[in-house]
């Protein structure tokens, strides 16, 4: 069996785009079926039932490609979110986002945390969309939302000149979290004494910062493998129907609300999505996302390897203490620098520092 799918140019390259691709390809072949992505409408399906899976987040990429795949009789399952404009004969993947958002917001207030802020939401993203609409139906104000739709930087102003009415935040995604963390440290507000963040993600560069995130977990991969599952299931049905399925996630504690629990959480939610505007195009948010895509792609040695250089440590000792040469070691940092494209050591050092110092303490030597 073939499974078609078309995907969104730029939210390919994202973390997000990967994570859900390497999903579809883990179970494609678990499956022993073929994965192929189309660029064009008009292809021969042969017997096959005339089905595609959309990788994409962009609403307006979504309504549009979903009508051309209304025009040449072709089935759309969509992952992540739900379009705006319904196409008859459509099969979607869904996180629930309403949910989740509810969820960080009940959180919250268990922690006597009500001044909330939702910040960095996209505009011209559909699961950002519902954030925004969730968090008004909450009964929460239009006024304590943040939107970004030209810098997490001019976003973080607007947000900074009435700091003093919130004592928590929601962050889009993990990245925003992280931006709006760096900028309220050099301005002297401490979190999570002042503020809580909470956010949506559950990324490695998350996980690895300075404050490890409390975070709504997003499992795209799962989403990718799900996808192929939903895919194989509907070809294979004698009769056409439409499904709709979501898949759960949980709510991960960390410093940015001082680990406090309310219980177990389990929500449906979806991956954060953006446009093909600013948000990929943002400084901060490009150095984050390189990040990112570098740490997963990283292994238990690499790790090692890099709480040395944080440390200090020499190459002789990092490779002792990870069961490598010394020649190994300065191989796997070369290797390291090249694939971030970074020139030297020290830059390297500076940037892990300032985005994931925890990466030291959870590889101790």
């Amino acid at each position: 069996m073939k499974i078609y799918m078309i995907i969104e140019e730029d939210f390919a390259e994202t973390v997000w785009g990967k994570a859900i691709l390497e999903g579809m390809k883990h179970k494609s072949a678990a499956l022993k079926h073929e994965l192929c992505e189309i660029k064009s409408y008009d292809i021969d399906f042969g017997e096959q039932k005339r089905i595609v899976v959309l990788v994409g987040t962009a609403n307006s990429w979504i309504n549009k490609t979903l009508r051309e795949l209304s025009r040449y009789d072709i089935r759309g399952i969509v992952l992540n979110c739900q379009p705006t404009e319904l196409v008859p004969g459509t099969s979607y993947i869904l996180i629930d986002y309403a949910c989740a958002t509810y969820g960080c917001i009940e959180y919250l207030h268990s922690c006597e945390r009500k001044n909330i802020a939702l910040f960095a939401i996209n505009p011209n993203s559909i699961t950002d969309s519902t954030k925004h609409r969730s968090f008004l139906e909450f009964g929460l104000s239009e006024s304590d939302i943040y939107i970004s739709d030209d810098s997490l930087s001019e976003c973080y102003k607007r947000l900074y000149a009435n700091i003093g009415k919130y004592n928590a935040v929601i962050c889009a995604n993990d990245i925003a979290a992280i931006a709006l963390i760096r900028r309220l440290e050099k301005d002297n507000i401490r979190v999570p004494e002042d503020i809580y963040i909470v956010s949506f993600g559950n990324l490695l560069i998350g996980r690895y910062f300075s404050y490890p995130l409390t975070t709504m977990t997003l499992n795209d991969e799962e989403l990718g493998r799900q996808a192929v599952a939903m895919y194989a299931y509907l070809v294979k049905s004698e009769v056409d129907i439409n499904i709709q399925m979501t898949i759960p996630c949980q709510l991960v504690l960390g410093v940015t609300t001082e680990y406090r629990e309310m219980g177990k959480q389990s929500f449906g939610i979806s991956l954060h999505t953006a446009d093909d505007n600013y948000f990929y195009n943002d400084a901060d948010v490009s150095e984050m996302m390189k990040i990112e895509n570098f740490l997963v792609r990283c292994d238990e040695t690499d790790m090692k390897i890099i709480s040395g250089m944080l440390s200090n440590v020499s190459y002789a000792k990092i490779g002792e203490n990870a069961y490598i040469s010394e020649n190994a070691v300065k191989y796997r940092v070369k290797r390291m620098l090249q694939s971030i494209n970074i020139e030297s050591k020290t830059e390297f050092c500076n940037i892990m520092k300032t985005y994931c110092m925890n990466i030291s303490e959870k590889f101790e030597f």
